[in-house]
């Protein structure tokens, strides 16, 4: 057996004997120097919800240990966090700004560990995202560096995927799989074989059914499939000229590309330009744009859509339908459909837009 694997495997062991909460109970407890406010909030989903007098400036109780759950903190307007009681000793301080800190006396116990991540996903991770994101804004309009561009952001997306994986593989039956779970972006099979790999308690939690879920509705949704049909009522005061489907649009001899967006998601207004650009270059008998607002309301759609030169087909105050529908968690997501109404390419970002339209199309 190779050394360095044998070490990876034996930390791995060594670090899921250490899941299960070290006691039924977990010691929490806080300074906040003179200046304290008067109290601290503690709850955990469904064990917990209490409120605890901070006395000179300090706090101290016993909770349930409860490791498959987060824990919240609120410190009256303050301060607020996350932990996971994980049966050791917590302590609690001021982070930076309105955060707190919280650290475990056990190395390698889970809230350890949650602090680990935590500390190089705000610090290193966010450094390098900040970075690659200025200099996305900086190079705009210059296809060549934007393209460079584009791969370091794939490359720090694996960086993270990586890290989950690992996370995950250490955590399968406490909280931490969920957050490496909502932090990835693993293709559909990934997702649903580490889901299944989980501990059944962390299986049944509603948050990864849902992914699951959404998982399995990708597939029946996914590239060369048929397109799924949705209708929408824009204007619930009058439906009876409001109303539109999504095959008003798709399955009607044209190549149609769908932009489910929101306008206070700033990936969704960032790909704009990059739309704006297909559809100048392309529209016409052969293809076509339609941009679908969800989990918006109509006015905000309307207004950014105005401010960021929106003039292609729109449908409005679609909410989650269509997300459900497809299996969408996040956005922007955007998907090629044929002239027919089969999936041709789904969840397309950046500069593999213009890249899928030109090759459909035979360009």
């Amino acid at each position: 057996m190779n050394i360095r694997h044998f070490l990876f495997v034996a930390a791995i062991a060594a670090m899921a004997s250490c899941n299960q909460a070290t006691s039924g109970t977990t010691t929490i407890s806080g300074d906040f120097g003179e200046d304290a406010p008067k109290s601290v909030t503690i709850s955990i989903p469904e064990v917990i919800d209490t409120v605890i007098t901070i006395s000179q400036g300090t706090f101290s109780a016993e909770i349930p240990a409860r490791i498959t759950d987060m824990g919240y903190i609120e410190v009256e307007d303050r301060y607020s966090g996350t932990f996971v009681s994980d049966g050791t000793v917590l302590t609690v301080k001021p982070g930076e700004g309105e955060d707190v800190d919280v650290s475990s006396n056990k190395a390698g116990s889970v809230q350890a560990r949650y602090s680990e991540y935590q500390k190089w996903l705000d610090g290193e991770f966010m450094d390098k995202y900040s970075a690659i994101m200025d200099e996305a804004a900086a190079v705009r309009g210059d296809e060549e560096a934007t393209a460079k561009v584009e791969e370091k952001y794939d490359a720090l997306m694996e960086t993270l995927n990586e890290r989950n994986r690992k996370l995950i593989a250490a955590n399968k039956d406490n909280v931490l799989a969920l957050v490496g779970l909502g932090n990835s972006d693993f293709d559909d099979a990934e997702m649903e074989k580490i889901i299944l790999s989980l501990a059944p308690a962390m299986q049944e939690k509603e948050e990864v059914q849902e992914i699951l879920s959404s998982v399995r509705k990708r597939k029946g949704t996914a590239e060369g499939e048929m397109f799924t049909d949705f209708t929408v009522v824009q204007d619930p005061e009058n439906p009876e000229a409001t109303t539109v489907k999504l095959s008003d649009y798709v399955g009607k001899g044209k190549y149609i590309l769908v932009d489910f967006w929101a306008s206070w998601c700033g990936p969704c207004k960032r790909e704009i330009p990059n739309l704006k650009k297909v559809y100048e270059t392309y529209k016409g008998d052969n293809f076509d744009l339609l941009s679908v607002a969800v989990w918006d309301s109509p006015q905000a759609t309307a207004d950014t859509a105005k401010a960021y030169g929106i003039t292609w087909n729109q449908i409005v105050n679609a909410q989650r339908e269509p997300t459900e529908i497809y299996g969408i968690q996040g956005i922007p997501h955007i998907i090629l459909f044929g002239p027919d109404g089969k999936i041709v390419k789904r969840n397309l970002r950046g500069g593999e837009i213009a890249k899928e339209v030109a090759k459909a199309l035979g360009k």
